[in-house]
């Protein structure tokens, strides 16, 4: 019924009152969703401004270091006091005072009546005092740089939420939300055999895509993505086309049977469902009209693992992608009416590493490859047509930016290897968790 509808809608919202009725409706379904994307973002940045920022994490390191100091100079207090010095008959006697009131290097000078071999062991005991000191403050110095085991897998995680949200897993309990704006641009050029001359052709997409994610068990997550396209191409300088409108939600989990052993990185297995909630490519007049999705069903499987490899974490994924077969499809082509479309089944893998380049801050880096195998189109007058086999491959950058504790950007740039790919692709993502628990 709904494959139905779409490839009757070229008709129903013509010159006819009806036509107009839908297409008003198609135009407040867009801009709902527009405000609703908006309000998202908006509701996102201003979620930065409450509760302390970095820049009260100073104090609280000052504090800290204080307490260090008096944790030091009580640990001195209590300790056994050394061998004492005869500083001569003529001196008085020192009050009894903690001896780190003052700093070691601040000793009184040396009593010029002093016996010599006195003299020569308070020298010593002077310069002992003082590398004391220095290997103390140097080992109070690292361990307020040195990284705890909590902070190591903050970092690893945001590593790995950049590289992509198949690496991951959240803790039980909680709820997770992502706006994912992404940029696309495509350009070629186009022979018209009939006017004899070559046309430039450029394709812009915007996808701003809403993910909502609930992590039922520890290792156990579950995900939704809602899409909304936009696209916009233009053929020459006379000729373009725009559209806006939903596209294929998916519905996936992701599951990790074991969890990380001393050999081998326990991996993640993912299972994803997608559904033809778009206008596809079999839904269109595509002399006329551009498309939103494949419009296809779709199941896909894969795994994913990662691996610390101290000072970078190392990651890679390998996916299957079965496209069932769309029958009755009622598309006029030049070749005739396309009755059949069996898509063919797609093979991907990627394999990349990250570095946290500060606290704030993290990169990665991975390389993308497509296999796409060949779709038959079957035609009413018997006639059949093969696409061949494509291939893509994508180099791909995120960083991934923390703005203050629980909000992180993550900016990502794609560059295209093959005519299949986008010339380059640009995406902002913004996450945030809720804990449910």
């Amino acid at each position: 019924m709904i494959r139905e509808e779409t490839r009757n809608h070229a008709a129903m919202t013509g010159g006819t009152p009806g036509g107009r009725v839908q297409k008003k409706e198609y135009d407040v379904f867009r801009c709902t969703l527009k405000v609703f994307f908006l309000a998202l973002a908006a509701w996102w940045l201003c979620a930065i401004h409450p509760g302390p920022a970095f820049s009260q994490e100073g104090p609280s390191i000052a504090v800290e270091e204080e307490d260090d100091v008096s944790d030091a100079e009580a640990d001195d207090e209590d300790a056994p006091a050394g061998p004492a010095i005869d500083m001569g008959p003529d001196e008085p006697a020192e009050p009894d005072e903690p001896s780190n009131d003052e700093p070691l290097v601040d000793d009184p000078e040396m009593p010029a009546d002093i016996p010599e071999d006195q003299a020569e062991l308070f020298e010593e005991v002077r310069e002992l005092r003082e590398i004391v000191e220095r290997l103390r403050q140097e080992a109070d110095a690292r361990e307020r740089l040195r990284v705890t085991d909590e902070e190591e897998r903050d970092e690893e995680e945001e590593i790995l939420e950049a590289a992509g949200r198949e690496y991951m897993l959240m803790p039980a309990g909680m709820l997770g939300m992502e706006l994912n704006i992404n940029y696309a641009y495509y350009s070629t050029d186009q022979f018209r055999p009939r006017a004899g001359e070559v046309e430039y052709r450029s394709n812009h997409n915007i996808t701003n895509s809403l993910i909502i994610e609930s992590a039922r068990r520890d290792n156990l997550t579950i995900d939704a993505s809602i899409p909304f396209i936009y696209k916009y191409d233009q053929v020459g300088t006379d000729r373009s086309m725009d559209v806006t409108n939903l596209g294929d939600i998916s519905l996936g989990a992701r599951y990790q049977p074991f969890k990380a052993g001393n050999r081998w990185p326990p991996p993640i297995l993912n299972l994803r469902l997608t559904l033809p909630t778009s206008r596809g490519d079999y839904d269109i007049n595509p002399q006329r009209e551009l498309s939103t999705g494949s419009g296809l069903y779709a199941l896909s499987g894969g795994v994913s693992v990662s691996q610390p490899i101290d000072p970078v974490n190392a990651y890679a994924s390998l996916n299957y992608r079965h496209r069932f077969t769309y029958d009755d499809v009622g598309q006029r082509r030049p070749a005739g009416l396309l009755e059949k479309v069996d898509p063919g089944d797609r093979i991907s893998g990627s394999m990349g590493f990250g570095y946290a380049v500060s606290y704030r801050a993290s990169m990665s880096i991975s390389f993308s490859y497509t296999y796409g195998f060949s779709t038959e189109l079957y035609y009413a007058n018997g006639d059949t047509q093969s696409t061949g086999d494509q291939i893509s491959a994508s180099m791909n950058i995120n960083t991934s930016w923390r703005i203050r504790p629980g909000r992180t950007v993550i900016i990502g740039l794609s560059k295209g290897l093959t005519n299949e790919d986008p010339d380059f692709a640009f995406s902002v993502r913004l996450p945030i968790e809720f804990d449910l628990r």
